[in-house]
């Protein structure tokens, strides 16, 4: 998250959130699970790159169906 308390930091945080925007990535899975039970799964995400940032959802409801 950005913030902005004062309206002469808005030009640095614009450049820092279009820079964010330059460099991030999207990725997917299937899980091996395919069960169907409506169940919570967790997902856990490892970076090796300590400088690196992520961010992810932590966990779904699988399907009922």
């Amino acid at each position: 998250m950005i913030r902005v308390h004062k309206l002469d930091e808005l030009s640095d945080a614009m450049e820092k959130l279009s820079r964010d925007l330059r460099s991030q990535y999207l990725l997917g899975y299937y899980s091996s699970n395919t069960q169907n039970d409506g169940r919570y799964r967790k997902v856990q995400v490892q970076v090796n790159q300590p400088e690196a940032h992520a961010s992810w959802r932590h966990g779904y409801y699988a399907p009922l169906q």
